[in-house]
């Protein structure tokens, strides 16, 4: 096989991903080439007629076959921006959505002092955002720690985050018990 541009390396996949039913399929083209070559969009548009490196064309044709088969874009890039952050994604979690950035939008503007509690939500996108976003210096997670940690330091809050391990034995034998505050406001 003849080396090819990255333009004719692009039009190529688009037409893999098309054939195999895949949404979107010229830009999720696009969009593994930049992750493979580590270009941004105004770089690759200028290399497009560059020619495609071999060991980036395996990594190419490779994350081709995995998206034609339903890995997702995420998956594969290992990044999904989340409120304005590029954070860490891989199996071990769901993929943060849009819909979940409109909860840390409504918390941002309802805004009261305190710490924050992510407790078991999984990826830990919500308080990461609204550590580096809203301001809050302390965080507690009981998320998956590994998925967590690797979220933080993508983009270095400098906040505080503890991790603590997740017993299920102990907070099922516990009853929840009203706040004080919550009991006064009944009477």
């Amino acid at each position: 096989m003849s080396a090819e541009s990255l333009r004719e390396a692009e039009h190529r996949g688009a037409a893999y991903l098309a054939a195999a039913g895949r949404e979107e399929a010229a830009q999720t083209a696009r969009l593994l080439l930049c992750h493979i070559l580590e270009m941004d969009f105004t770089d690759y548009i200028l290399a497009r007629e560059r020619e495609l490196p071999a060991e980036a064309a395996r990594r190419y044709a490779a994350m081709l076959e995995q998206r034609a088969q339903g890995v997702p874009l995420q998956y594969l890039t290992k990044a999904q921006n989340f409120c304005g952050l590029e954070l860490y994604v891989d199996e071990r979690v769901l993929i943060p959505r849009y819909d979940t950035e409109c909860l840390v939008e409504a918390v941002l503007r309802d805004k009261r002092e305190g710490r924050l509690l992510d407790l078991c939500t999984g990826s830990g996108c919500i308080p990461l955002a609204l550590l580096k976003l809203g301001g809050f210096r302390r965080m507690r997670s009981r998320s998956r720690r590994s998925t967590v940690r690797e979220r933080g330091c993508r983009f270095r809050s400098g906040a505080r985050i503890s991790f603590r391990r997740f017993r299920s034995a102990s907070m099922s034998s516990r009853r929840i018990r009203p706040t004080s505050r919550a009991r006064k406001s009944k009477h």
